[in-house]
């Protein structure tokens, strides 16, 4: 749903915008990297947070109590 708000929205500038058009075209190329990086960005972050929530708390990764 937001991929297809964030095309719609380059549609709409190159249409409003002079001297934009051809935009859409150059953003479908790199398109599926910039969604690739964007998911791996995301992962990573929940990965280094919930590392830093297991190490704060004392968890392991089942959320288990550990010996310190």
């Amino acid at each position: 749903m937001a991929r297809a708000g964030v095309l719609a929205e380059i549609l709409r500038t190159e249409q409003y915008k002079p001297g934009l058009q051809g935009l859409a075209a150059i953003f479908r190329e790199f398109e599926q990297d910039c969604y690739d990086h964007a998911v791996n960005t995301a992962v990573d972050f929940i990965e280094v947070s919930m590392d830093m929530m297991y190490k704060k708390f004392g968890l392991n990764e089942m959320g288990c109590k550990t010996r310190l």
